[in-house]
């Protein structure tokens, strides 16, 4: 069972749940996501940029695989493993000198 934990920003979209676990083990994070989305409608729409050829994660969202950013694993087509912790983060950016 693979933990999955929401920022601040999704809990809108996940009915004010700050994680959950999966039963079904999608192999991928593009699976999860989808598996995500039947759970809470508009999920996907949150994290996915579908514009353009093929889909990708939007800009305004880190998603982690056991503290790994998976832009750098391998995207959308990241396989994810039983028992692994997948974050779905709100990208943080600014600040001041």
């Amino acid at each position: 069972m693979t933990k999955v934990i929401f920022s601040a920003g999704l809990r809108q979209v996940t009915n004010g749940e700050r994680s959950t676990e999966l039963l079904a083990e999608p192999p991928t994070v593009s699976g999860y996501i989808a598996a995500l989305d039947e759970q809470y409608t508009g999920f996907a729409d949150r994290v996915i940029d579908a514009q353009g050829d093929q889909p990708e994660i939007s800009r305004h969202f880190n998603i982690y695989l056991n503290d790994e950013d998976v832009r750098y694993l391998g995207g959308l087509a990241t396989v994810v493993a039983a028992d692994q912790e997948l974050a779905f983060l709100i990208a943080v950016a600014g600040g001041s000198a």
